[in-house]
């Protein structure tokens, strides 16, 4: 087996657990009215990327007179090169207040490195679940 074909093993293995653990997380949080959508770089030659990445993004969304108020939060998985290198989900949250066509009003990032051993469907939920919480918090004060 060449070292590509172990790097793509490597990533095709965590790829099946991320897309497992999306059949008890979507759900969860579709309830609560969180959108989803699949981002990710699977073939790992696409031309925007050429690594393999799995990626996707929650986004909750409302409108309040002519500002969007959106939290988003993305959890990025990339295939590291060195196999030594722990494994780990990164789990972004951005929030904003904008117009459409300008700048935001309000921007609020944060960034959590979740190693992968031991994450579970009923983890990540709540984990994102509190990304989405602390999202609300940040623009819920913001006035525009």
């Amino acid at each position: 087996m060449t070292p590509d074909d172990q790097y793509r093993l490597r990533f095709h293995e965590v790829e099946s657990v991320f897309d497992g653990l999306m059949m008890t997380v979507r759900p969860a949080l579709a309830g609560r009215g969180a959108s989803f959508e699949d981002k990710s770089n699977r073939s790992g030659f696409d031309w925007t990327a050429p690594y393999y990445l799995w990626s996707g993004v929650f986004v909750e969304q409302e409108q309040r007179g002519s500002h969007t108020y959106r939290v988003a939060v993305w959890l990025e998985y990339l295939e590291a090169l060195a196999p030594a290198h722990e494994r780990s989900l990164s789990i972004r949250r951005r929030s904003e207040v904008f117009q459409t066509g300008k700048e935001s009003a309000f921007v609020d990032e944060e960034t959590d490195l979740v190693p992968l051993a031991g994450l579970g469907g009923e983890e990540l939920v709540r984990r994102i679940s509190a990304a989405i919480a602390t999202g609300w918090l940040r623009v819920d004060g913001v006035r525009c």
